[in-house]
């Protein structure tokens, strides 16, 4: 999303009066605004309560009650009766308000939008809006001085963490003026509906594959999937993973040979190595141990285990993973089973869950001809092909979103 012509540059270090007050002035501006802004404490633009301090009593239906995991989509499946909604709470959320995070997650907003009466926990801040734009003040709280601001004012000894109520009334927010806010505001929340329009897309596909991997593979001990391509009507065959695939298991080079030079050996050491289904360099190696190919497939064996990615390197294999020589059938099974903690069934009651190469090769699996193997391959990996295009749309747009938090505010 380009810069649109409604905006300019603040001109910063033109004169010396721009000089005395750049801070005051955001980078990029929507054209018109050249005015300073404010500096402003947050209870001088709100009113800040907080929700019920109580364990609630629940019920099957009533008035819905938030806490500060729902704090993204506003929504919950836990309700409380009308009758101790309007015993608990004087003041509630109603629309324009804004809710924030203050045990636990701190300092995450949403704008509320909804009519119906909403219950709060204590986890919870209700920031009544006196005469800001809410879109603004949800978004500028997000905001790296504000979040910076919140983060010295939270009792980060305490656990959870946790902002008082009176500290959130000392945030100091940068404001405009009411109709420059209600620009940015506008602006940003039409970017969120874009996150959120790509992220619903995105959710539908992992959704849709997650269906389609339980309907074209057999189920427990079955031989046939509920659902085939046209011209396939063999069994299965049950048979164990490492009599149709290589297995490597790793091994870690002394930690003296790591480095930061991408010249040298990518090192997989675990899960933290692997990203939406392939291998992302992070660290290197100037030592060979047990080593990986281009095209080979990458499973965790320590906790969480089974995670599993292709790598489009040649890599050195730490002691956390192990390389399977499969093609995008194996693949697609691997991703299945892992969907299915069947690898988890294994390590349960370890102290440090973790699977050996036996596990790996014992397991039991069922698979089709090669033939079928390809075209039910082929099938995933255009539907991955699709998945990681959505993800890349959030990611992108979540990145223009942070650059302009970066440029828009002060």
């Amino acid at each position: 999303m380009p810069v649109g012509a409604g905006f300019i540059p603040a001109r910063i270090g033109e004169n010396k009066k721009m000089t005395e007050h750049k801070k005051l002035q955001p980078e990029i501006r929507f054209a018109g605004f050249t005015d300073d802004w404010e500096q402003r404490k947050l209870g001088e633009i709100v009113d800040v309560f907080d929700g019920t301090h109580q364990t609630p009593k629940y019920t099957d239906k009533g008035i819905m009650f938030l806490s500060v995991e729902d704090i993204k989509t506003l929504k919950s499946e836990k309700y409380i009766s009308e009758e101790d909604f309007k015993k608990e709470f004087k003041y509630f959320p109603e629309i324009g308000d804004v809710l924030m995070t203050r045990i636990g997650d701190v300092g995450t907003t949403n704008v509320i939008c909804s009519t119906q009466p909403i219950a709060y926990y204590v986890s919870l801040a209700l920031l009544k809006n006196k005469n800001s734009d809410p879109y603004f003040l949800s978004t500028v709280i997000s905001s790296g001085s504000v979040q910076s601001d919140i983060w010295k004012r939270t009792l980060h000894i305490a656990f959870p963490k946790k902002i008082n109520k009176s500290e959130i009334e000392k945030v100091i927010i940068p404001l405009p003026s009411y109709v420059e806010q209600t620009q940015i505001g506008n602006f940003f929340k039409q970017l969120d509906d874009t996150i959120a329009l790509h992220q619903r897309t995105l959710e539908k596909y992992q959704k849709l594959k997650i269906s389609y991997l339980e309907k074209m593979f057999p189920k427990g001990n079955e031989l046939y999937p509920e659902l085939r391509f046209p011209n396939f009507t063999d069994a299965w065959e049950q048979c164990k993973l490492g009599d149709v695939v290589n297995i490597i298991m790793g091994q870690s080079p002394d930690s003296k040979n790591y480095t930061n030079n991408s010249s040298d050996h990518i090192l997989v050491q675990g899960n933290a190595d692997i990203k939406n289904g392939f291998v992302y360099p992070r660290v290197w190696t100037t030592q060979i141990t047990k080593q990986s190919h281009s095209g080979d497939l990458i499973m965790s064996v320590r906790a969480p285990v089974g995670d599993i990615a292709k790598t489009e390197y040649d890599v050195v294999l730490g002691r956390g993973v192990c390389a399977i020589k499969g093609n995008e059938f194996i693949f697609q099974l691997l991703t299945k089973m892992k969907e299915n903690d069947y690898w988890e069934s294994l390590s349960t009651g370890s102290t440090f869950d973790s699977i050996n190469s036996n596990d790996i090769k014992n397991a039991e699996i069922f698979i089709p001809s090669l033939e079928e193997q390809t075209q039910i391959g082929n099938f995933f990996k255009q539907l991955d092909n699709t998945i990681a295009l959505h993800q890349q749309e959030v990611e992108k747009y979540k990145k223009i979103k942070q650059s302009y938090l970066e440029k828009m505010f002060i």
